[in-house]
């Protein structure tokens, strides 16, 4: 059995969820948070409690549920599912401001 949830391929997944949505919302703030919603929504390594667990290992921003001062509740399932939702959101938008700064230099 191999481990999909591996390093690269969260940061893979990071890098074409930021193009993704500058690709579906462009430069309008408002448009990208809604696109961040539905791609952190629907995504697999915030829903798989294993994935999950890999996102806050592997996250820079694994305490972003304290910046946007989230209240942890629940079980660990529960609460860990939640760390790593807002962990993924922050990588997400790290990696959009990233991508505009190489598009910048090009």
């Amino acid at each position: 059995m191999t481990n999909e949830y591996t390093y690269h391929a969260y940061y893979e997944a990071i890098r074409t969820y930021a193009q993704e949505v500058l690709d579906l919302a462009g430069n309008n703030e408002n448009a990208q948070a809604t696109v961040i919603d539905n791609i952190v929504d629907a995504s697999a390594w915030v829903f798989q409690f294993f994935a999950a667990r890999q996102v806050i290992e592997y996250s820079e921003n694994d305490a972003a549920y304290e910046i946007q001062e989230i209240e942890l509740k629940g079980n660990y399932l529960d609460i860990t599912c939640m760390v790593a939702r807002e962990a993924l959101r922050q990588d997400i938008i790290d990696a959009i401001l990233l991508l505009r700064e190489d598009q910048d230099r090009d």
